[in-house]
């Protein structure tokens, strides 16, 4: 598929007007020169636009050392990395939070690789939510938004039957 036209789609299905994210740019000032404008603008969608062509697509939650690693060792050209947060988590690190080390975005260039990052749009509680998706997979009832972020409706609140986190978790076995 013509990487532009599964941009565009993208952009039509899950860009929701008034959701935004945070400035996410200027947390990696070392990328400055990957970054596409409209990532620049917003904090989210096409982060890195280097493939024409999309023949792979490759979801993970965040932009890790070790899932760009297995990326770029995988082989894989001409794709597109869906990754729900634009840098990785550390909470050992000083925000939490680190852009990708530049060789590895420089590598992913090469290989034609591009990244569309998609972070409160994933929040906001519908059919993608990913805590109404978790809800669901435990089974919570009345399951409702928790709090309004960045024009999101993010989190949920709910209940449910299992007695403690153990009980829970034997669903997940």
């Amino acid at each position: 598929m013509k990487a532009e036209e599964l941009y565009v789609k993208l952009k039509s299905d899950f860009f929701i007007e008034g959701i935004t994210d945070v400035n996410w740019a200027d947390r990696m000032p070392n990328l400055d020169k990957y970054l596409h404008e409209d990532f620049n603008r917003s904090g989210m969608g096409l982060m890195c636009d280097f493939a024409e062509k999309i023949e792979k697509v490759l979801t993970t939650v965040f932009l890790s050392d070790n899932v760009l690693t297995k990326v770029l060792s995988s082989g894989v050209t001409n794709a597109l990395i869906f990754s729900h947060h634009p840098t990785c988590w550390d909470i050992r690190n000083h925000n939490g939070t680190y852009a990708a080390n530049e060789e590895y975005i420089a590598r992913l260039r090469e290989r034609s690789i591009s990244i569309y990052v998609l972070h409160h749009p994933l929040d906001n509680y519908g059919e993608y939510s990913t805590c109404k998706t978790l809800a669901d997979s435990v089974n919570m009832k009345s399951v409702r938004p928790a709090f309004l972020y960045c024009g999101a409706f993010c989190g949920v609140i709910g209940t449910t039957d299992c007695a403690d986190i153990d009980e829970l978790m034997t669903g997940f076995r």
